[in-house]
């Protein structure tokens, strides 16, 4: 290969790795876990829904991937969670299109004085048969995702972040997914549901505030000398 041709061999190369579009690096930062039968999808036609099975909240167990100033990280907590998600449009089979997906979790204890472990609000989804026992409700924003998924906590913050997953699973789902209801929707069944919540880049801990710092200093739930390090100019 002559010099020229390899310099135009190399240049090409290069111009298609710069055409290669980046992906979004997903981190899971939250994940969660119900109990067996806590979950229900409602089969009402068009007003078909997806939420807890008794309508109020359930207890699950929710767990932290990553660092959330509390020192709870890949520590269970016990908490509670509620989910409302509405079918929207008409008939899809056992791909059946939700909106207005509104999920809280809420510690059973306060952390700090705080209880929010993680709410998320979600304009629009899809929930989807994998098998005659499972069936998995998510959605994404940003990086191709057309939904529109807003978290907040007491704990993380999610303003840096450009995408925005999750994704909940129901498992041990009875009756099983054999066949549709007569109106074309799924009929209503009773499931296991296990979340995650994944964003890119991950959500950062929430520094607390000068008067909540204080608090804490008072109560000594943080060292004086860590704070000293902390504001020590770079």
């Amino acid at each position: 290969m002559s010099g020229r041709n390899g310099r135009w061999l190399v240049a090409t190369m290069g111009l298609a790795l710069l055409a290669v579009p980046s992906h979004a690096q997903l981190t899971t930062f939250a994940n969660l876990h119900t109990g067996g039968s806590a979950l229900k999808f409602t089969n009402n036609g068009a007003l078909s829904t997806f939420g807890t099975n008794t309508g109020l909240a359930i207890p699950v167990t929710f767990t932290y991937l990553v660092d959330n100033n509390t020192g709870l990280v890949n520590t269970t907590i016990a908490a509670t969670m509620t989910v409302t998600a509405q079918v929207t449009g008409g008939a899809g089979g056992f791909s059946q299109a939700m909106n207005n997906i509104n999920l809280v979790v809420t510690a059973n204890t306060p952390i700090n004085g705080k209880t929010n472990l993680l709410s998320m609000l979600v304009s629009s989804g899809a929930l989807v048969k994998g098998s005659s026992t499972t069936a998995t409700l998510g959605g994404t924003e940003g990086d191709g995702g057309a939904d529109t998924v807003t978290f907040t906590s007491d704990f993380l913050n999610f303003a840096g972040t450009t995408v925005r997953d999750y994704s909940i699973t129901n498992t041990a789902i009875t009756p099983s997914l054999n066949a549709l209801d007569p109106n074309g929707y799924m009929k209503t069944w009773l499931g296991t549901g296990t979340g995650n919540f994944s964003s890119d880049p991950a959500p950062q801990a929430f520094i607390p505030e000068p008067s909540t710092l204080g608090l804490l200093l008072v109560g000594g739930l943080i060292p004086l000398g860590a704070v000293v390090r902390r504001t020590r100019p770079q």
